[in-house]
């Protein structure tokens, strides 16, 4: 399974309050079972490569139900506001590919799954 912690300011450039939020380097990893044993698990911590796209050039990414991976593109301020992404693969298996604004986040804070929108 893979999970992706973030850590880029320019994500976290919100427009609106939430309240105390606080975005550090630092995390805390939660893990529970429903097994009436225990159970012995394996962390290993990555750093995320290519996971900051640029224009003009190909990234060759592999996927699964449980390891999906996300990657971030920032408009340049001098640049055209549109992109084209282009995704193709040689594989006859169903695909999807999701787009949305960097600040459309899900944080896990104090125990709590909280959903950021952008009003």
């Amino acid at each position: 399974m893979r999970r992706l912690l973030i850590e880029h300011k320019q994500i976290f450039v919100l427009d609106f309050s939430i309240g105390g939020l606080v975005v550090t380097q630092s995390f805390i990893l939660a893990l529970s079972t429903a097994s009436p044993k225990p159970v012995t698990i394996n962390i290993q911590l990555e750093e995320e490569t290519d996971f900051y796209v640029q224009r003009d050039k190909i990234y060759s990414l592999s996927v699964s139900p449980s390891e999906p991976r996300y990657v971030f593109y920032n408009f340049q301020h001098n640049s055209s506001d549109t992109v084209v992404i282009e995704v193709d693969s040689e594989d006859d298996i169903c695909l999807t590919v999701s787009v949305q604004d960097s600040r459309v986040c899900i944080l896990l804070l104090h125990r709590f799954i909280i959903r950021i929108k952008k009003n």
